[in-house]
């Protein structure tokens, strides 16, 4: 499981990034699909090091307002992350780098586990 980092902008993003010292951020590129009602949804996204997944993101931009954050229905509201990975501290400073509180574990293999509070009570999903 992976997950992404939204980014207002995604150029400026990867220029501070990179001006931090974070290495191996790939150039942003387009996207996009078309929806069952016809609209076209596009964004950008960059991807940071060589995997996606566990602690590691990938970074986002949509855009327009066309995201689907703002038509698509309310599930739930996310209250945790977590993740683990075999080297926990270039993960750590990537995620802190982008102000984004994700708690990283040492671990044998990367893992996600995002804690989602729904109506029916917390869920998790890893």
């Amino acid at each position: 499981m992976s997950f992404a980092v939204g980014c207002d902008d995604l150029d400026a993003a990867v220029t501070a990034l990179r001006h931090a010292g974070v290495v191996d951020i790939a150039d942003p590129f387009e996207m996009s699909r078309a929806r069952p009602d016809g609209r076209v949804l596009t964004w950008r996204l960059a991807f940071v090091g060589s995997r996606i997944g566990g602690a590691h993101p990938f970074l986002i931009s949509w855009d327009g307002d066309d995201s689907p954050t703002h038509d698509s229905p309310l599930a739930g509201r996310l209250v945790a992350l977590a993740a683990g990975d075999p080297d926990p501290g270039p993960a750590a400073e990537l995620l802190t780098h982008l102000g984004v509180h994700v708690d990283v574990d040492e671990s044998p293999t990367p893992w996600l586990r995002a804690t989602i509070e729904t109506t029916k009570g917390a869920v998790e999903l890893t």
